[in-house]
């Protein structure tokens, strides 16, 4: 496959089989950051889906916590101000959004701490955290190096990262900076380092979207013929077309007296017996609309947002609505912020202070049943579990694993053994523990009372008689 430009500069593709014919390309006949950047900005087919993505994850609660215990640092200074305003040209949401969009449109996104030069690089000293821009960022390659599979750091391969922002210039050790590269199976034959991200798949339904963009905008613009008008006056020898007059006369009346806008007729009238033969397919003939959702129905599957939030004519046609944000939710959003976590807590050391970043989207109100449901589950799971073990069924560890918590050292056992430290109210029961209250306050002779607790109830001789002892002592105080 190779590609052209024809007279307007446009580029296109020649496919190897000429049969096949030629399509217009909206990469230019190649890949590259800006360029996918330009189409993020102007297409709205390519716009929508990547802004559901970054503005749900942008809404996710990020937090620090610590890794002994998971529980939530709220004191934290250095981090209470980097999530409030990372830098001075963004909030925190508007950080997280930029993260997700410079994913998906460039496959490359360049985490940058900055901190003074004299400083060691920790927490405590970054004053900013920035997202270079990808289109303008550049992984400089030592010439001296190691194999990119061979090498066991960032530093082995690149010798820094190179900004060229127009009008600016500068270079930045690859100690600040953290790359995250769009998974890829094609190198980057410029940068084999750089990811390529998963629009470029899209390329063909975004370059339909654009031709169909197009020819909307000629019908409505008239910025091509939509006919022509031709004579229909005739004389023995055949057709006599117009004569220069009649067409200048033709064209200066219907500009000046016919159309849609400024209270003109929308009805011509003219002396020269004339018709009108359509050249241009009308919108309908085009069916714009159609192949419109075919091309974003495909741009949205490559970035795993699901059909129903594609915006159409007839206006939402899926009844599924909550069902498919959950599924966006589960598959898509909140993986992209635990993602980000584990980036920031390499970019900012957050191990060094025995912490690391979260974020929970449990304030959603679509993941609401999830959590009811959820508990409704863990409740009847809980209950069975407590039956099966009062009925000897399962171990006292079995118990604890089915509902939620931790095996303990001796609780492979059961209550029936003999051998289960529980307590007595755990083996009795309701039932069995009024009854036992009811022979500790009867005014049997101690030794009676010790006899019948070892013999209905089964306890050792040992704690019947402390219970008896105690109850013994309990009432002669009362006395």
């Amino acid at each position: 496959m190779t590609y052209s430009r024809d007279k307007q500069g446009n580029h296109f593709y020649n496919l190897t089989d000429r049969d096949l014919g030629i399509y217009q390309s909206c990469l230019a006949g190649g890949y590259s950051e800006a360029n996918m950047i330009t189409l993020f900005e102007t297409i709205p087919e390519v716009f929508a889906p990547i802004d559901i993505i970054a503005s749900r994850v942008q809404n996710g609660v990020f937090q620090l916590k610590k890794i002994a215990t998971d529980e939530v640092v709220y004191d934290n200074k250095k981090w209470n101000q980097l999530t409030a305003r990372p830098n001075w040209r963004q909030t925190w949401e508007s950080f997280i959004y930029a993260a997700v969009v410079y994913k998906y449109v460039c496959g490359n996104r360049y985490f940058y701490s900055y901190l003074p030069s004299t400083l060691k690089k920790k927490l405590d000293n970054i004053t900013a955290l920035w997202l270079l821009p990808p289109q303008y960022t550049e992984p400089k390659i030592k010439s001296n190096r190691p194999t990119v599979f061979t090498a066991t750091s960032t530093n082995d391969v690149v010798e820094y990262y190179k900004i060229s922002i127009p009008g600016e210039f500068d270079t930045i050790s690859t100690d600040l900076v953290y790359h995250d590269a769009f998974i890829h199976f094609s190198l980057n034959s410029n940068n084999p380092l750089k990811g390529i991200g998963p629009l470029r798949s899209d390329e063909m339904p975004i370059s339909n979207l654009i031709a169909v963009y197009q020819a909307r905008n000629a019908i409505y613009v008239k910025r091509g013929a939509l006919g022509f008008i031709v004579g229909k006056k005739a004389d023995a020898d055949g057709p006599v077309p117009l004569t220069p007059d009649e067409k200048d006369n033709i064209r200066e009346e219907m500009q000046a007296n016919y159309g849609v806008t400024g209270g003109r007729d929308v009805v011509g009238i003219t002396d020269v017996p004339v018709d009108f033969v359509r050249i241009a397919m009308s919108i309908e003939e085009l069916q714009p609309f159609e192949e419109t959702y075919a091309s974003a129905a495909a741009i949205f599957g490559s970035l795993g947002v699901p059909r129903s939030f594609i915006p159409t004519k007839d206006g939402p046609t899926y009844t599924n609505g909550p069902a498919d944000e959950r599924k966006l939710y589960q598959d898509v959003v909140i993986k992209n912020g635990k993602e980000i976590c584990q980036i920031l807590n390499k970019v900012l050391g957050l191990d060094e202070i025995g912490c690391y970043a979260d974020v929970s989207y449990d304030h959603v109100d679509v993941l609401q049943d999830d959590k009811k449901a959820k508990a409704d589950v863990d409740k009847v799971r809980s209950e069975t579990a407590i039956t099966q073990y009062k009925e000897g069924l399962i171990t006292k560890n079995q118990l604890l694993v089915a509902i939620g918590q931790e095996a303990v050292t001796g609780g492979d056992v059961y209550v029936t053994d003999g051998k289960n430290p529980d307590p007595m109210a755990v083996k009795l029961g309701v039932g069995g523990l009024q009854g036992l209250k009811d022979i500790l306050v009867t005014p049997f002779p101690p030794d009676v009372k010790k006899n019948i607790l070892v013999i209905v109830f089964g306890m050792a001789e040992g704690d019947a008689a402390k219970l008896v002892s105690n109850d013994t002592t309990s009432q002669n105080q009362g006395a």
